[in-house]
């Protein structure tokens, strides 16, 4: 089981190396929302959410970070988007 660990532990070095600066450890600060949150504050589906995001990024209008969040014995890299302006 320790090796395991080692291994998770090592990967996640390589991708923070990999991204350096790109990947934030830690809670999202105050209106930062990951698709799922905006999809339930919009009433939107998750997908369609994702669409409206894909087209807020490409116009300027929102910007995205990644941050790594914890999930069970292992974490995640999840995207959080912000509105700018």
């Amino acid at each position: 089981m320790k090796e395991k660990n080692k291994k998770d532990k090592t990967t996640n070095e390589l991708i923070d190396a990999l991204f350096i600066g790109q990947i934030h450890s830690g809670t999202p600060p105050k209106g930062w929302y990951n698709t799922w949150e905006v999809a339930k504050r919009y009433n939107l589906s998750r997908s369609h959410a994702s669409k409206k995001i894909t087209g807020f990024l490409r116009a300027g209008k929102m910007e995205m970070r990644k941050f790594r969040m914890p999930f069970g014995n292992s974490s995640k890299i999840i995207p959080y988007y912000r509105v700018i302006g």
